[in-house]
């Protein structure tokens, strides 16, 4: 059975790392970043696809032909 959880974050100024709530389970668990090594030049890309329209095949060949990383929710 999953478990849900809830979880926020506060948004900063000046480009500063957005401050979370505390979590109550260890998000490595779930194979799951929130703040990955600043130091190196990476993009985490997610998709809402609630709204699907039709578009997400064409997405998704980009994102293949780019070889890039992505993450889509609903």
């Amino acid at each position: 059975m999953n478990t849900v959880h809830n979880w926020g974050i506060a948004r900063e100024k000046n480009h500063q790392t957005p401050k979370s709530d505390p979590l109550k389970f260890n998000i490595t668990d779930y194979d799951a970043y929130y703040v990955g090594d600043i130091n190196e030049k990476i993009i985490y890309l997610t998709f809402d696809e609630g709204y699907e329209k039709g578009y997400t095949p064409a997405i998704l060949d980009v994102l293949k032909a780019n070889e890039m990383f992505h993450i889509f929710f609903e």
